[in-house]
């Protein structure tokens, strides 16, 4: 997807890729819309998407490669976010950092064949390359499987675990999202993590509000129940 965008850029541009782009997500929204207000945004998206695109005669001054490759990005938009739904589902997490893996064991020999790779090992070429792995890839696609899943369920793990429930924590401190937050607490696995969350708010490095957002249960259906009945906290954490 990203690839050919990148390509795309080479020839048209940048606002009329993105519009072009934006095609591929749009057709999903449409075929996948149920309420009625759904369909007022998706025209205004359409809308919008005129105001972008050269309509008529303006059309035949751009390079129907890069239109091509464009609207192949929005096709492989369309299938990321039908596809990375259902192995959202089944992988959780982890399917951004194997779909992300996959991408870059195909096309890794690609930009080696497509440069040297003195260019591409490069201390002026590096930093910026993972800036943009980090920005165009990394971080969108986090924000769209926390976008696409229902809730969130901490089982026992390691640093990473906890790294991915305190992203989340915190980010519905903030209002980035109201989906619930789950720790499934087998064995008591989790206590010293609570201990730790009730010395917060003792400390008033926590919100009283905050003490009980994560359900804590140890049986799956317990918490499951109670995900269906969660209600965000109103107050946020830039809120006096």
């Amino acid at each position: 997807m990203n690839y050919l965008f990148y390509l795309a850029l080479e020839t048209i541009p940048l606002g009329i890729a993105v519009a072009l782009e934006f095609t591929g997500p749009l057709a999903v929204a449409m075929f996948s819309s149920r309420r009625a207000i759904d369909f007022l945004w998706i025209i205004l998206v359409i809308a919008g998407l005129g105001l972008l695109l050269p309509i008529g005669d303006n059309i035949h001054g751009l390079d129907p490669l890069g239109i091509l490759y464009a609207l192949g990005a929005g096709v492989g938009w369309a299938l990321y976010i039908v596809f990375g739904q259902r192995a959202g589902k089944g992988y959780g997490a982890a399917t951004v950092s194997i779909g992300s893996l996959i991408a870059a064991f195909i096309f890794f020999p690609i930009g080696m064949l497509q440069s040297s790779p003195e260019l591409v090992f490069s201390w002026s070429i590096l930093p910026i390359g993972l800036a943009i792995a980090i920005l165009s890839t990394a971080f969108p696609y986090t924000l769209e499987m926390i976008e696409l899943a229902d809730g969130f369920v901490a089982l026992p793990g390691g640093f990473g675990t906890l790294e991915e429930f305190s992203e989340v924590f915190t980010w519905s401190q903030i209002g980035l999202h109201q989906k619930p937050l789950g720790i499934f607490n087998i064995n008591d696995f989790y206590q010293p993590l609570l201990a730790m969350i009730d010395k917060m708010v003792d400390e008033k490095f926590l919100h009283e509000k905050y003490r009980h957002m994560a359900i804590v249960e140890q049986s799956p259906i317990q918490l499951l129940d109670k995900f269906e009945s969660y209600i965000a906290p109103s107050i946020k954490t830039y809120d006096k």
